[in-house]
């Protein structure tokens, strides 16, 4: 069977919720985008339709969902 992965870009941020609290770690970034020729930028994963967004936390291996609508 193929690998079915997707290459992503890693990008270090820090997230601010809506409650003043933080949350530092790596969002993923497509190396392309559907509407113009580069690659994705924080702007189109935060305008997206999709509800949540995939953070790596930096203090251990694990991804965490973050709604969108709590930052």
């Amino acid at each position: 069977m193929g690998d079915f992965t997707i290459e992503k870009n890693r990008i270090d941020v820090v997230i601010h919720f809506s409650d003043g609290s933080k949350s530092r770690g790596e969002l993923f970034l497509l190396p392309f985008n559907n509407y113009y020729d580069a690659h994705q930028k924080i702007s189109d994963l935060l305008e997206s339709e999709q509800p949540f967004v995939p953070l790596l936390i930096d203090d251990g291996n694990k991804v965490e969902f973050i709604n969108k609508s709590q930052l």
